[in-house]
């Protein structure tokens, strides 16, 4: 589409206002509206149509829907619109990677859906990255980290008095968990899917208070805690 259609769509949205409806979580009516003169620029904008996917992507697109993506849980139409929502640069490395998750994720995984929406963000963030896999890992690792942290704050939070805690300086900064544990599971989903493997972090950083010592302590006994 060309700057002229745009221009067009909005005018035919000025004259005639497309409806509209707010919508509120936790609540199951909704208010209904029209689209305001003043929000139908930004409204065109969100839409990306001067965005338009690439050749090889669109063929492994194709193949992706004759293999029966119709009775799989995303439609081509909410992928298309996926795509186009995210406007991915397409580099290389982007393509690479969502051609190789269309033609080897399982259709019938329930997992897709939230592996594609993670795919948009993550792509979104990583244009030029030259290697997506040890990038997917470094997110992993980071999500692990700081899950671990927060898990540690909140039971922290939960055993002290938090009047004590704000006056030792303490600040439990805001993490979701419901959100990191999402990711995770995607993350796994889409590596394994896609590289056939992932990496583990067992390994849990373990806190411990070593004291205090001076240049005549034991540092034989210190070597045989930390061992």
């Amino acid at each position: 589409l060309s700057a002229r259609d745009r221009e067009r769509l909005a005018q035919r949205l000025a004259e005639s206002p497309a409806g509209a409806a707010l919508v509120f979580p936790g609540h199951l009516q909704r208010l209904r509206c029209h689209l305001p003169v003043a929000g139908v620029d930004a409204f065109i904008t969100r839409l990306n149509l001067g965005w338009a996917i690439v050749p090889r992507l669109r063929v492994a697109i194709d193949e992706w829907d004759k293999q029966g993506a119709g009775d799989a849980t995303v439609s081509r139409h909410a992928l298309t619109v996926g795509l186009r929502n995210a406007a991915l640069v397409q580099s290389l490395g982007q393509v690479g990677l969502l051609v190789d998750f269309l033609e080897r994720m399982p259709l019938a995984d329930p997992r897709w859906p939230a592996c594609f929406d993670f795919l948009m963000a993550f792509l979104g963030e990583h244009a030029d990255h030259a290697n997506l896999y040890r990038a997917l890992m470094a997110r992993k690792a980071f999500l692990l980290h700081h899950r671990m942290k927060a898990q540690r704050n909140a039971e922290r939070m939960r055993r002290s008095n938090m009047e004590t805690l704000s006056m030792s300086g303490f600040r439990a900064g805001h993490f979701d968990l419901e959100a990191a544990e999402k990711a995770l599971v995607a993350i796994d989903a889409v590596a394994l899917a896609v590289y056939g493997r992932t990496e583990s972090y067992d390994e849990a950083p373990v806190q411990m208070d070593l004291g205090e010592m001076d240049a005549d302590g034991d540092i034989e006994g210190l070597v045989k805690r930390l061992s």
